[in-house]
C-alpha cells in the first residue's frame, strides 16, 4: 500500500520527518505501506526496508535514520542497502572526485539500477561523504519533489489504485457492479463514491 495523504483527504498530508513507511507481520496479510510524500528513491529504499521486516517476522515503522538505536530497524537497513548496493561492489566503483563527489551519483545510479539517492546514503554509510553533505542533497531532492507536486497530482482514480493496489481495486470493483458487495462497503474498502464506479472501473479496463 501507499498513499501521501491521511485516506483520500489531499489537507492532510503524510509527514516524511515522521515516517517512511511500516511494515506489519501477519500470517493471513502480512503489509507494507510507503510513503509516497518520500522522494521516489526512498521509496524503494523503504519498499526493500519494510520487506526486510517481514522476512525476520518483526513489524516495525521506518523513521530513516542511518544510525537508529533499534537493533531491528538497523538490521532492516543493512538488509535493504546490501541488496540494492552490495558494499564490495560499491567501494569498487566510487571515485574519489575532490572537487565534486555528486560525480559518482549519475553514473553510479545507472550501473546500480537505484537512484542517485540511494547511491549517496550509501556513500555516507561508508563515511565517503559527510552527513551534512547528505542531508544538504537529500534537501534538495525534497525541494525538487515539493515543486513537481505543486504543479499537479495526478488523476484520483490512479492515486486510489497506487494506495489500495490494482488487484484489491479490481477485485471490490468487480464486486460492487455485480451487487454482491453493498456500495458503502467498497466505499469503506477503498473509498469510491458510488457516481464514480463505472468511470473507475473503466479505468480498471473492467
Amino acid at each position: 500500500m501507499q498513499n501521501s495523504v491521511v485516506g483520500s483527504n489531499v489537507h492532510r498530508k503524510l509527514n516524511v520527518q515522521e515516517f517512511h513507511g511500516f511494515g506489519i507481520v501477519d500470517d493471513y496479510a502480512p503489509t507494507i505501506f510507503i510513503n509516497k510524500a518520500d522522494v521516489h528513491g526512498a521509496q524503494l529504499f523503504t519498499l526493500l526496508h519494510e520487506a526486510a521486516h517481514i522476512w525476520l517476522s518483526k513489524s516495525g515503522i521506518s523513521d530513516g535514520k542511518q544510525n537508529s538505536q533499534n537493533k531491528i530497524e538497523r538490521k532492516c537497513n543493512e538488509i535493504a542497502a546490501e541488496f540494492l548496493v552490495p558494499k564490495d561492489q560499491f567501494l569498487d566503483h566510487w571515485r574519489k572526485y575532490t572537487e565534486n563527489w555528486e560525480r559518482n551519483l549519475r553514473p553510479l545510479s545507472k550501473w546500480f539500477h537505484v537512484s542517485q539517492w540511494v547511491i549517496a546514503r550509501r556513500a555516507s554509510e561508508f563515511n565517503l561523504i559527510s552527513s551534512d553533505q547528505y542531508w544538504s542533497f537529500v534537501k534538495k531532492l525534497m525541494d525538487e519533489k515539493r515543486r513537481y507536486s505543486s504543479k499537479g497530482g495526478p488523476n484520483p482514480h490512479v492515486m486510489r489504485t497506487q494506495r489500495v493496489s490494482r488487484r484489491v481495486a479490481r477485485a471490490v470493483v468487480s464486486e460492487a457492479l455485480c451487487g454482491k458487495l453493498l456500495l458503502r462497503d467498497a466505499w469503506r474498502l477503498i473509498e469510491i463514491k458510488p457516481n464514480q464506479l463505472h468511470s473507475y472501473a473503466e479505468s480498471l479496463q473492467l
